[in-house]
């Protein structure tokens, strides 16, 4: 059997699966964001860009660090906030029947900051951490949070993503 032949009868036998391997790996390729609804809104998704690898390490190392050194949950929270702020390539808005990016009024991408504090009129607040908590699980009168780990779904869904698990990811999360 020479090479050529042993190709083509590869071919011929797995040629459709090939094909199919291959647009799916040209899919992970292309694939660069991660939108995801925020729980408790309908009208409310945070779209993510692909972190570099040592963005993702280093919040990982911390989060372990923190865990093992019985951190408060407010400390860890406080570390997935700023992973998600740093993570956030967008906010995106239902209009009509579709989402769409929230800009500002010079059409750049509003993210966890200032503008977003002011759109949702989130009051006494000015630090990208904290607008992501309150946006997340706004604290009621008597100082609680209404859904104190909620952006723990958003950094797990992440985490499922990068690891090209996205199948296991909580369907209800799942933006557009």
């Amino acid at each position: 059997m020479t090479g050529s032949s042993a190709g083509s009868e590869s071919q011929d036998r797995f040629g459709g699966a090939l094909a199919r391997v291959k647009a799916q790996r040209a899919a992970i390729v292309d694939r660069e964001s991660l939108t995801l609804r925020v729980p408790d809104y309908e009208d409310l998704q945070i779209r993510y860009r692909l972190m570099p690898e040592k963005d993702s390490e280093e919040v990982g190392r911390k989060m372990e660090s923190a865990q093992r050194s019985g951190a408060s949950g407010k400390t860890i929270m406080g570390i997935a906030a700023d992973f998600l702020v740093s993570a956030c390539d967008a906010i995106l808005v239902r209009v009509g029947d579709k989402f769409e990016v929230l800009v500002d009024d010079a059409e750049q991408n509003i993210r966890f900051d200032a503008r977003l504090a002011e759109v949702l009129a989130i009051e006494g607040v000015d630090q990208a951490r904290e607008i992501v908590l309150e946006t997340f699980s706004p604290e009621g009168e008597d100082g609680l949070r209404r859904n104190p780990d909620a952006i723990i779904d958003h950094l797990n869904a992440i985490g499922a993503w990068r690891k090209g698990r996205v199948h296991e990811i909580d369907q209800s999360l799942l933006g557009e």
